[in-house]
């Protein structure tokens, strides 16, 4: 085969043809084989990482050319360090990044996944924050990203320097014993496990002072995002993609923690925290990932305003899409000096072709896309369940409300316009007035996004439970002032809040008080039996003959025989009393009002002639009696501790007398249960 002629010997028709037909060489990308990179969490594996666990089950990061490794974290996990340090490529971090970049670490968001941030601060029920402030010095659990955390303790005026800061264990119960005052932790984690010990407890959200921040943030150095750009759009891409796979299928993603990440937790736990996230990431109003500089830009100034950072911050160089765009004018600018310095005038027009051509091509996508953007604001603003809706500040109008409010309160938006809505006027009066005299000042942060949940009546007299997301804007067309908003129907969330509320607070199976609730009314019942000065009793009861029942008909009669009994004991005291199942077949009964040990005596023979008489279930006739002991308030004890050991000694000295029996509490002379209860009993 001869050899091809020389440049300067091609006809120019020649010349052409060969450079057209190289440039797609010239354009295209490089292809890349598999990468393993590694994200750091930070904290153990559940639900609250679940997007990325879909990705990696559905082989979103495969398709990305990725091997990724997830990497659970502890409660002294730094997942900035691990990145900084190269031993992780990615990691999740909080608000806190902010700082870290100001302080020179070279972080860099690559978008966001929760619009408002889990962090919350938790104390016992007993030792309220404002009490903790007055005494000083409380012992604290903090995470390593409590950036957050720590401006609100500022707000509420309690410096970090007069906390006695400990390693965080990760571990309810060093609240619950006292170990520790305060502790951080995540409003989808910590509540339903101090709910499941019974502990009650006080939660604080940075939130309550106007401290809204976005939560687990996706990031990377600034070292990867420069010289691997593509990489970091990659592995950003799959993870959104896994996340909107896991909002979609949710139990699946739960079976799937379960099975290979955390088989140690409950589905129960994975439930709610699920739903938690969910409402934290607000899928239904903005895009999963969705950021904007704006909103980075007060965070910032949140934290100048504190002096955690120096003041007038800028984050551009903290995001990553801003990183993008001088990389992609860096390459702009390159390929625009190289074609310039090019001796060949026919390139030369050749590539002012291709740059024409590609402009066209820039601006016909531009054109598409506002007209899909266009088209979707209507969908939006016609179709949505969600109503929209804009009311002028001085005359609080409604001067735009979407037709959705229609099929959602059964007016038409021309009604909306005209009458406006029953209720509407004091509820927005009562968002405007407390933000409107700042924002007027020029206070950006007082037209942040409010979110309240309001009781509506619909035009039929039902009523219904709505979330409105709302702030306060300039009309760019007459520059007048508005409250912008969103109104959502939260009727079906706020009834699985109740029943989750409900499991939480009460025992699965007879459907009685568990030990939490019964606290909480043993602390309100005290309160007025203080104010009021009037006696309490609290009966410990144990059922006799029941592991009998269990031994020779089966657990579930011995369930239902449980329910049966609950309800016997129900029918003998009033509502304002209480009965709680605390364990197999052990219940507390608080007389919330008492006139002496006679009338408290009386109820607890009263409960224990009930439970003598037969029961008839599944054919079975069951006969059981109780011991039970009773304790009085304040002669007793003053606390629900003191009070429930005297009752539960009193209880074994029935035991010990033959069971089958009511006995007072006597402090003389002392017995203590018997290391071994008799053998036939509880």
């Amino acid at each position: 085969m001869s050899a091809p002629p020389p440049l300067s010997r091609m006809r120019p028709a020649t010349l052409l043809a060969c450079f057209l037909l190289s440039l797609p060489g010239l354009f295209a990308g490089p292809t890349h084989a598999a990468t393993a990179v590694s994200l750091q969490l930070k904290w153990r594996h559940a639900f609250q990482f679940a997007g990325y666990y879909a990705a990696q089950q559905q082989g979103y990061y495969r398709e990305a050319g990725l091997e990724v490794d997830i990497r659970p974290g502890t409660p002294d996990s730094d997942p900035v360090q691990d990145v900084i340090e190269g031993q992780a490529d990615f990691g999740i971090g909080t608000s806190g990044l902010v700082q870290s970049r100001a302080a020179g670490l070279p972080v860099q968001v690559l978008g966001v996944v929760l619009q408002h941030s889990p962090q919350v601060l938790l104390t016992h029920a007993d030792k309220p924050l404002h009490l903790l402030r007055e005494q000083g010095n409380p012992p604290t659990m903090l995470e390593a990203s409590a950036g957050e955390l720590l401006a609100y303790l500022a707000e509420e005026n309690i410096s970090p320097k007069t906390l006695r800061l400990l390693p965080h264990s990760g571990d309810v119960r060093d609240l619950a014993s006292g170990k520790v005052a305060i502790m951080s932790g995540y409003s989808s984690y910590e509540p339903f496990q101090l709910n499941q010990l019974g502990v009650p407890f006080h939660i604080y959200t940075p939130r309550r002072t106007g401290i809204d921040f976005y939560g687990d943030n996706l990031f990377a150095s600034e070292v990867l995002t420069r010289s691997r750009p593509a990489l970091a759009h990659a592995f950003w891409d799959a993870s959104v993609r896994g996340w909107k796979y896991a909002l979609a299928h949710r139990e699946e993603v739960i079976d799937l923690i379960l099975h290979d990440y955390a088989p140690d937790l409950s589905r129960a736990f994975l439930e709610f925290e699920a739903e938690q996230i969910i409402q934290l990431m607000q899928p239904d109003l903005v895009e999963v990932g969705y950021m904007t500089r704006e909103r980075w830009q007060q965070i910032a100034a949140t934290y100048a305003r504190l002096g955690l950072v120096p003041p007038g911050f800028d984050v551009q160089p903290l995001l990553f899409q801003s990183a993008k765009d001088r990389q992609l004018q860096q390459a702009r600018n390159a390929l625009t000096r190289t074609l310039v310095g090019a001796a060949m005038l026919v390139l030369l027009g050749i590539v002012v072709i291709v740059y024409i051509y590609r402009t066209n091509q820039r601006l016909r996508s531009t054109q598409t896309r506002l007209r899909l953007s266009e088209s979707r604001y209507r969908m939006l603003t016609e179709e949505m369940k969600d109503v929209i809706w804009t009311v002028d500040v001085e005359t609080l109008r409604f001067s735009y409300v979407s037709p959705s409010v229609q099929p959602l309160l059964g007016y038409s938006a021309e009604e909306v316009l005209q009458n406006g809505l029953p209720g509407a006027r004091e509820a927005i009066e009562r968002i405007v007035q407390p933000g409107l005299p700042r924002f007027k000042a020029g206070d950006i942060t007082s037209g942040g996004h409010e979110t309240i949940t309001l009781e509506l009546r619909h035009k039929d007299g039902q009523t219904l439970w709505a979330e409105v997301i709302c702030h306060l804007m300039h009309n760019p067309e007459n520059q007048r002032i508005e409250l912008q908003g969103i109104t959502r129907d939260i009727t079906e969330r706020k009834r699985q809040q109740e029943r989750i509320a409900h499991m939480a607070q009460h025992d699965a199976l007879t459907g009685l008080a568990n030990r939490s609730l019964f606290s909480e009314h043993f602390q309100q019942a005290r309160a007025f039996a203080d104010r009021d000065q009037h006696a309490m009793a609290l009966i410990y009861m144990d059922l006799d003959k029941f592991k009998p029942v269990n031994d020779t008909c089966g657990h579930l009669v011995g369930d239902r025989l449980l329910c049966a009994v609950g309800t016997r004991i129900n029918a003998c005291v009033r509502g304002s009393d209480i009965v709680a199942r605390i364990g197999g077949d052990e219940f507390l009964i608080l007389l919330s009002r008492v006139r002496d040990a006679s009338s408290a005596m009386q109820v607890a023979q009263k409960i224990h002639l009930a439970l003598k008489q037969p029961f008839e279930i599944d054919g079975h006739r069951l006969e059981i009696s109780s011991s039970q002991g009773v304790a009085l308030y304040p002669e007793h004890g003053r606390t629900e501790a003191e009070l429930t050991k005297c009752a539960d000694t009193a209880m074994y000295q029935a035991k010990n007398r033959g069971r089958n029996r009511v006995r007072l509490y006597r402090p003389h002379p002392r017995s203590a249960p018997p290391q071994n209860p008799p053998p036939e009993g509880r």
